[in-house]
């Protein structure tokens, strides 16, 4: 387990001292977004140096570059999306005294940087000395608003401590870093604003960003009188603004932010919207904006904070995950779905993955079902890439990517894009448990059965008959478990396959009982056949389960137990599998990247008695080196079911804990997403023991030794239910 690296409070995360060495750590840990766009917690005067990555994304835009996949047979297309850089808007540089304010030139004390996940805003503040002894208080205010989408803001403040003189301040808007975008409009708005449109060169959607800047004094102080003046490149704009400092006295620069894009549903150029919507800013005030974008987040911790008593590492953990997720998804367009890096970094290309169906959406289940709604949406509207998938390699139906934007298959690699064909029913699932948890069956009749009808078509195709075990078998496959590639039955593939295969027959009854109009157009569209539905019956009724009754071990596949063996736990510390180890060593051994039985005994869990649960954890278990964000949150969701509360807590801390303590090393690329929802279902269904039974939630709580008391509340069938309390 990592050290910490922040101290641990209920409500916050703190930088305490400047620790630059950490900043592209950090650029991800205190990024603010809100699900439409996202900026990097680069320091508004930049990072001089290496050890930075920039970035601003608004969530919707992407862009199509070739493939670089190595074989024709692995391309479903030869362009791939990959989400791209927008303009930053963060940047607000200061010439103090005629000297550029570094902090890693001079000297800098009373440094601290504080994420508020109460109140969704970030303060830094420090005392900088120059080169010539001159020392200068700066603060400085962001947030990214959850009140209007559209809208950020920064508040820069500067208080000379021991000087008087000339200070220089340039706010910008740059695209810079807006790789493969090209500038069409670079202009002054107004006296005091500015605004900068770039547009991708492939799909050609536009993102514009107009800013107004204003130079303000503290509260009683004469009015600061600043000249400004518009400053402008190839790529950026600027507005420079002057003003004599007094010493002991505080100016402060205030930056309001309007995004918009030629992607929303809003009519009108986004050029127009983004100024008419920052004038409305400035109007509002800094102030003011900065109060509703509070309050909002007030209503969203009314209804999804949990609570954690006797426990601070583990009650500041969950609330990051929680305050992260609000952060990653907002809902509003069902063409967008959640970057595995949500929007806080530039890692796998803001390429969407199935971590959605399996990890993050039972997190806005839960507690923003129109959100969950809105992610199965986007997959009804990329059917058609998953159709041209499964033709591509000749199956029937639909097989969803393994990572796409723009619905096509994304991957170049052969052992993961090409035979990971779990993604399929993992959308599945994602639909059978929306409507449970929801019984919106509007959803079910009007997209949901659609999906579920073509990837059973999918897995009818795949599927082979063995005459030897005289049951139909899947081969050639990639399980969740990514070291094993190319493998022979899968457990966790041909068993969600069998899953995906009864509800698309369950699918097809209900809707031609419940709802015969609608079936009956939908079969015509479709040209469903009635012998296909007596075809999944039979493929499901026959599916090959790799199991061994004598020891109640489910196999992960048919040759696992025969490879060469590995345990973690005995193993030579210099001689890891993770990063040491070749491809074909990993694939020949039994070591594990993730939860591959364990994630089916997740997904399927009432399938699996507590002694089923016990005996496969504590033979896979060992076998696993958590390579994948995604495992940690599963090994503990099962070692509490199993009754094996250390594991389940100490795996718990690893995944709720995982970002803010670096623990894979590689946070500075981006947030890993399904290991923050994922930490969510540890709390709720693990230590919670939430489930859905006979149409209601039932609860049978495991709490770890040092928790007191944990509470949390959710939303079921459309109604928010009481906040849920337990004690020990």
């Amino acid at each position: 387990m990592s050290q910490p690296i922040y101290r641990a409070e209920p409500w916050a995360v703190t930088e305490r001292s400047y620790q630059p060495e950490l900043n592209e750590f950090h650029e991800t840990i205190f990024h603010l977004a809100n699900g439409y766009m996202g900026v990097r917690a680069t320091p508004e005067e930049g990072f001089s140096g290496q050890g930075t990555q920039p970035g601003t994304y608004v969530a919707s835009i992407y862009d199509l570059v070739p493939s670089y996949g190595p074989h024709n047979i692995v391309r479903v297309s030869d362009r791939m999306s990959v989400m791209v850089n927008a303009p930053d808007w963060f940047g607000v540089e200061f010439w103090l005294g005629g000297e550029r304010f570094d902090p890693r030139q001079g000297k800098v004390s009373g440094y601290c940087r504080r994420l508020d996940m109460r109140r969704g805003v970030l303060t830094r503040e420090l005392v900088w000395q120059d080169r010539r002894g001159r020392r200068t208080e700066l603060r400085f205010t962001r947030f990214v608003s959850h009140d209007n989408m559209h809208v950020g803001g920064i508040r820069s403040s500067v208080r000379p401590l021991n000087w008087s003189g000339p200070v220089r301040c340039r706010a910008s808007l740059t695209a810079a870093r807006a790789d493969a975008q090209d500038p069409f409009c670079n202009a002054a708005l107004g006296t005091d604003g500015m605004i900068l449109g770039v547009r991708t060169r492939e799909t050609k959607f536009e993102t514009v960003l107009a800013a107004q800047v204003e130079v303000g004094a503290e509260a009683g102080a004469p009015a600061a009188r600043a000249r400004s003046r518009l400053v402008r490149s190839d790529r950026a704009v600027e507005r420079e603004l002057t003003w004599r400092a007094a010493e002991g006295r505080t100016v402060s620069v205030t930056k309001l932010v309007a995004v918009c894009t030629s992607r929303e549903p809003e009519r009108g150029s986004a050029r127009v919207r983004a100024a008419r919507i920052v004038a409305a800013a400035r109007r509002r005030g800094f102030d003011a904006l900065l109060a509703d974008h509070e309050a909002a987040w007030r209503r969203i911790w009314d209804d999804s904070d949990i609570r954690i008593d006797g426990h601070r590492p583990a009650q500041q953990g969950i609330r990051y995950c929680v305050f992260s997720l609000h952060q990653t998804y907002v809902g509003h367009d069902p063409r967008v779905n959640i970057p595995a890096k949500g929007l806080s970094g530039p890692g796998y290309g803001g390429l969407y993955w199935w971590d959605t169906e399996a990890y993050m959406m039972p997190f806005f289940l839960y507690t923003e079902p129109a959100k969950a709604r809105a992610l199965l949406e986007y997959r009804h509207r990329t059917l058609d890439g998953a159709r041209h998938k499964a033709r591509a390699y000749g199956f029937d139906g639909a097989l969803f990517p393994w990572v796409t934007i723009w619905g096509e298959e994304c991957s170049g690699d052969w052992e993961y894009g090409m035979i990971e064909h779990h993604v399929a029913a993992a959308v599945a699932h994602g639909v059978d448990h929306y409507v449970q948890a929801t019984g919106d069956e509007a959803f079910l009749w009007e997209r949901g059965a659609e999906i579920l009808v073509e990837t059973s078509r999918f897995w009818a195709s795949r599927v082979t008959w063995s005459p030897a075990r005289r049951r139909y078998v899947i081969n050639f496959v990639t399980g969740p478990d990514e070291y094993a590639v190319g493998v022979n039955n899968n457990c966790y593939t041909n068993w969600m396959a069998r899953f995906n295969l009864e509800k698309g027959i369950e699918a097809v009854r209900r809707m031609r009982r419940r709802a015969p109009a609608l079936w009956a157009r939908l079969a015509r569209k479709l040209k469903f056949r009635e012998d296909e539905l007596r075809l999944w019956r039979r493929v499901a009724g026959r599916m090959h389960i790799p199991y061994d009754p004598k020891s109640g071990l489910w196999l992960q596949d048919d040759t696992f137990a025969e490879r060469d063996p590995f345990d973690r736990r005995r193993w030579p510390a210099g001689d890891r599998p993770t990063g040491r180890w070749n491809w074909y060593r990993r694939i020949r051994s039994q070591v594990m990247k993730q939860a591959d039985i364990l994630m089916l005994m997740h997904m399927q869990n009432e399938s699996f008695t507590r002694r089923d649960k016990r005996i496969n954890y504590r033979y896979y278990e060992p076998k696993c080196v958590h390579e994948s964000s995604l495992s940690p949150a599963i090994h503990s969701i099962l070692a509490s079911e199993a009754g094996l509360a250390d594991d389940a807590f100490r795996y718990y801390l690893m995944s709720a804990r995982l970002d803010l303590d670096d623990v894979n090393g590689n946070t500075g690329a981006g947030q890993h997403t399904a290991s923050l929802a994922g930490s969510w279902r540890c709390v709720v269904t693990g230590f919670g023991g939430m489930r859905v039974k006979g149409g209601g939630l039932c609860f049978e709580p495991r709490l770890p030794a040092p928790w007191k008391r944990l509470s949390f509340r959710m939303t079921f069938r459309g109604r928010r239910q009481r906040s849920r309390q337990f004690c020990h």
